[in-house]
């Protein structure tokens, strides 16, 4: 477990702390030793004890419970407070312009608990009148409220990808004999994800069977494909395909819709051992799969080697720059047109 990984749990029980109404102090202390584990050098992990009781924003109290997550991976104290918080208020942490301070307000003061509670409060013109908020931060809340509605169930590609990958190599340890792979706009590497996408070999009755047995819910299962939901908000969706059809699906799901309608091979009834055996097939370079949105690409493809991208390795720096989002001057086509 590294230190960001332990620094969250800390974070989170300081919050949580703040929301209930505990002892400022105490609650503060979690947050700056948070602060200090994410600036340490070397993996807290990695210590002594006594050397984690010495680190500057610690000492022997917080750092009994850096060790207890080292050891069992989790937080008694904060699984304690995440049992006795409603759902409604743990949801109201992604709130903007909401902290804990202000939801022990809304929860302790006003008896709110869930978001539609919250909602409704705004809207009734309840909440500007508390003291620390006024007409401002109500509308704020309200137009956060009305923003996460209107995209639930959709993840930025960052916050999904360690779920996607994870769950993928768990899939793979269960059904050995099958095979899974990545597919959709996951693959292709979009900003926003509202679906979590598989080709498989696996048969959909054994995978629905599996899946809905981890407390998954069943949303349908016919015409080679199995769509199951996540806590009823993120949506999994699998194409079963035989295993001479394996490479063929995960080529039409990975790509673009304006790529495909451009593509004129026939993929039906062929037998492609990779998507390397397609392009190569096809008798042009072989185009990764978050490039395939235009069609333009694989007239490119037919002479340029697609082998020298940049990747995440090659970045030597990043510009921190704030847009009229925020306390900006400027868009972000506008910074963008300046630096081409």
């Amino acid at each position: 477990m590294d230190n960001y990984a332990i620094a969250d749990q800390l974070s989170l029980l300081s919050k949580l702390m703040d929301i209930h109404g505990e002892n400022a102090f105490k609650s503060k202390s979690y947050s700056s030793a948070a602060f200090s584990l994410e600036k340490l050098p070397q993996q807290v992990a990695t210590l002594s004890p006594d050397k984690i009781f010495k680190i500057k924003g610690i000492g022997e109290s917080v750092g009994g419970k850096i060790i207890e997550i080292i050891e069992t991976g989790e937080l008694q104290q904060l699984k304690e407070y995440l049992a006795k918080t409603p759902p409604g208020v743990l949801e109201m942490m992604n709130i903007k312009g909401l902290g804990p301070k202000k939801i022990n307000v809304l929860w302790k003061e006003m008896s709110i608990d869930t978001i539609e509670e919250l909602k409704k409060a705004c809207e009734e013109n309840r909440v500007a009148g508390k003291k620390g908020f006024g007409e401002k931060t109500q509308q704020n809340i309200l137009e956060s409220i009305r923003f996460q509605q209107q995209n639930s169930g959709k993840y930025l590609y960052a916050k999904i990808e360690s779920f996607a990958e994870a769950f993928t190599e768990k899939l793979k340890e269960k059904f050995t004999n099958y095979k899974f792979e990545l597919t959709g706009s996951y693959r292709r590497q979009l900003e926003i994800i509202d679906s979590l996408d598989w080709v498989t070999t696996a048969p959909a009755d054994e995978l629905e069977t599996y899946l809905t047995g981890i407390d998954m819910q069943l949303v349908a299962n016919r015409d080679n494909m199995l769509i199951v939901t996540a806590e009823n908000t993120l949506l999994l969706r699998f194409y079963t395909t035989s295993f001479s059809g394996f490479y063929s699906t995960l080529f039409r799901t990975s790509s673009g819709e304006k790529f495909l309608e451009a593509w004129k091979e026939d993929l039906d009834n062929q037998h492609f051992t990779s998507e390397e055996d397609i392009f190569k097939n096809a008798g042009i370079n072989y185009i990764p799969s978050f490039l395939r949105e235009q069609k333009e690409v694989i007239k490119k493809a037919g002479t340029y080697n697609f082998n020298n991208l940049v990747q995440t390795s090659d970045i030597k720096g990043l510009i921190h720059s704030h847009s009229n989002w925020s306390d900006g001057a400027y868009t972000l086509d506008e910074m963008a047109q300046e630096l081409i």
